[in-house]
This record gives C-alpha cells, sequence and structure tokens, in this order.
C-alpha cells in the first residue's frame, strides 16, 4: 500500500514530542550517508506511468552531483532539473547546502543569480565550482529545510509557517529522500486560510515529484 506523506506529518516526525534527539555524532554520520547516497541521475518515468491521462505530472528529471565550493560550505551538492525531457525547460538549478543545526541536517537552497547561465553544467563541475559566493542570491535562513533520518529514508521540511514569498504567501517544501529515491513537493498556502495557494505542479495535492534513481 502506498503512503501519502502530508506536510503535518513530516513535521510531526520532525519536531513533534516523538521526535527522538540525536547527537552530533549520530547526525555526522547521517551526513554522510545522506552525501553518499544523494547524487545521481532521477526521472519520475515510473510515476508517469502509473497515473491516468487527467493526472496532473509531467515529466521531470534532477540531476545531483557533489561538488567542491568551500566558500559556499563543505558539504555542497548541484542540483539541475528540467521538465519535458527538454534541458532548456529548467525548474529549478540551485544548490543543496547540507549543515547540522538544532537536532537535524540543515538544509540551505543556494540559488544562483543568473541560473539560465547554468544550463547543462552538471556535465561541466568546473563551471560550478568557479562560482563565488558573490554569485549567488542572499537568501533567508528562514526557508531552510530540516531533515532527519526516519528508518531507511532522510524526510525534510520547513518549519511550518516559516518561510513567507513576496506575496505573503507561506512556502511549503517538503523532500523525502531514500536509496535510489528523491521525492520532492513544493507549494506556498495562503497566511490567512492556510488553503494551498500555488503548486509547483498544479492539481498535485498531497502528491510528490516521486523519483528514482536511474545512474550514479
Amino acid at each position: 500500500m502506498k503512503i501519502i506523506w502530508s506536510t503535518l506529518a513530516i513535521v510531526c516526525l520532525l519536531w513533534g514530542p516523538t521526535a527522538s534527539a540525536q547527537t552530533k555524532a549520530e547526525l555526522e554520520t547521517q551526513l554522510a550517508q545522506l552525501m553518499k547516497m544523494l547524487p545521481g541521475d532521477y526521472d519520475n518515468a515510473a510515476q508517469l506511468q502509473g497515473q491516468g491521462a487527467d493526472k496532473p505530472f509531467y515529466p521531470v528529471r534532477t540531476i545531483l552531483k557533489a561538488v567542491t565550493m568551500p566558500e559556499i560550505g563543505e558539504h555542497i551538492l548541484y542540483l539541475e532539473e528540467y521538465r519535458d525531457n527538454d534541458p532548456e525547460k529548467f525548474t529549478r538549478i540551485r544548490l543543496y547546502k547540507f549543515t547540522l543545526d538544532e537536532g537535524a541536517i540543515r538544509l540551505h537552497l543556494v540559488n544562483p543569480l543568473k541560473p539560465e547561465a547554468l544550463v547543462g553544467a552538471y556535465a561541466n563541475l568546473a563551471k560550478i565550482q568557479a562560482l563565488r559566493l558573490s554569485d549567488m542570491r542572499k537568501d533567508r535562513d528562514l526557508c531552510d529545510v530540516f531533515i532527519r533520518k526516519v528508518g531507511e529514508e532522510f524526510q525534510g521540511a520547513m518549519k511550518e509557517r516559516s518561510c513567507d514569498r513576496p506575496d505573503k504567501a507561506l512556502v511549503d517544501y517538503t523532500l523525502i529522500i531514500g536509496p535510489g529515491k528523491h521525492w520532492v513537493r513544493n507549494r506556498a498556502r495562503s497566511p490567512d486560510t492556510n488553503q494551498v495557494a500555488w503548486e509547483f505542479v498544479p492539481g498535485a495535492g498531497e502528491g510528490f515529484i516521486e523519483q528514482f534513481k536511474t545512474r550514479d
């Protein structure tokens, strides 16, 4: 049976009364596992085969590569993602910066000032590694994702009602990572009604973009 993880369920696992405290040594071990597990090439082909013609999901390919960028941080992955099998239709180009904080693995989403100039850079990591901190947007730590290990998976979410967009909608970004698995749900809620006001995949509801690794 397929489990649909709601953001509330994941937030409760991360910060609820049943969330177990993690030592620094445990988190360091888990971060090393995550950095080894996550790099690779992912797509949602299996998800598309299982949905009807009226369903909302479209082809998404995500490539994650480990990069060395000491000015940005110690644990960095480069993420390049595009839709409809067209690299020019990129949906996300950013860095995943991992640190340890607040009893969890903290993920800061680092966004380049000129993402369009990096299309295809996953095949030329020197282009990424030449970037400096001044080439990145000054995003706020309020929008960081906090990740904890649950069984064999890593589950992460932003702190509830912590990250607002320019239109004041509250970002609701949820991430599930497992062996060969990278699932993401990105949407925003009205601060007044808590109803979904925007979705990365319109009509997805509680659904994730369900990606599985096709190659390391």
